[in-house]
């Protein structure tokens, strides 16, 4: 999942994938999981002074999935 300039590896997601135009589905409240961790990541850029560039997280598989 990219946020901004910084990345997100999420693992062992389950996604089903459009054969015909390759749109990814996901299961109920996934996709609320990703929205929160993409808002965390945000919410703690607010508090650096320095510029960021780009960075890689992954979350603790438990912390959010």
């Amino acid at each position: 999942m990219r946020v901004g300039n910084d990345f997100v590896v999420i693992e062992n997601v389950r996604a089903g994938v459009c054969v015909e135009c390759g749109e990814k589905y996901y299961p109920p409240g996934v996709v609320d999981r990703f929205r929160n961790i993409e808002k965390s990541i945000m919410d703690r850029k607010k508090l650096k002074r320095l510029e960021v560039i780009g960075a890689m997280y992954r979350p603790k598989y438990d912390a959010y999935l």
